[in-house]
């Protein structure tokens, strides 16, 4: 959509089930998104073309979240791995979780992943080797994808949750805080890039 119109200027057409998840790069040349067929597809911006212009395939059941990182692209799955594609090099790096995987977010600094699992865990993995570094309890989320995020420069995650509360965490101290949010689950979370503010 045209932000300033809200007009549609493009519609392209290619998963077969339903998107689960939505990414664009730095500069919004290519987008990516994440299905419940069990793919994620890159899109050329400036292509007229219906078609993407990359389908990976590599996942064993709905990729269920994607982000990109410099010049790769990380993909979750309910199959319990987190994916990362090495674009410059053409390599795959798959990280086993272990649970189901519904939500990604990368640190401000890069060198961190924030995944959300459906075993009511938020997991933070060092991206240069895939190790747990932290893990944190205490929401509920064992049936649905909920978005989970770093905040106010990486201090913080903060995560839905499906008894309606938002929830955060300090990440050294492990201290948690909620906010009952709303009647139903939160799933939709996103913080503002320069004030402490959250949606």
């Amino acid at each position: 959509w045209d932000v300033s119109t809200g007009i549609v200027v493009r519609k392209v057409k290619g998963h077969e089930q339903m998107i689960n998840s939505i990414s664009f790069n730095e500069d919004a040349s290519v987008f990516a998104t994440a299905s419940y067929d069990r793919t994620a597809k890159i899109w050329d911006c400036k292509s007229r073309s219906f078609d993407p212009i990359q389908s990976l395939d590599d996942a064993d059941d709905s990729v269920t979240s994607i982000c990109f990182g410099d010049a790769e692209i990380l993909t979750t799955s309910v199959d319990g791995c987190l994916r990362t594609y090495d674009l410059r090099m053409g390599q795959l790096r798959i990280d086993h979780v272990g649970v189901p995987v519904t939500s990604i977010s990368l640190s401000h600094s890069g060198k961190m992943v924030l995944l959300g699992c459906l075993d009511n865990s938020l997991k933070i993995l060092d991206r240069s080797d895939g190790t747990l570094i932290r893990e944190f309890q205490g929401h509920r989320n064992s049936e649905f994808k909920l978005d989970s995020i770093f905040f106010q420069g990486d201090r913080f995650v903060v995560s839905g949750s499906e008894d309606g509360a938002l929830y955060s965490w300090n990440i050294d101290s492990e201290r948690r805080r909620s906010l009952t949010a709303h009647k139903r689950m939160v799933s939709g979370v996103s913080a503002h890039p320069e004030d402490n503010i959250i949606v």
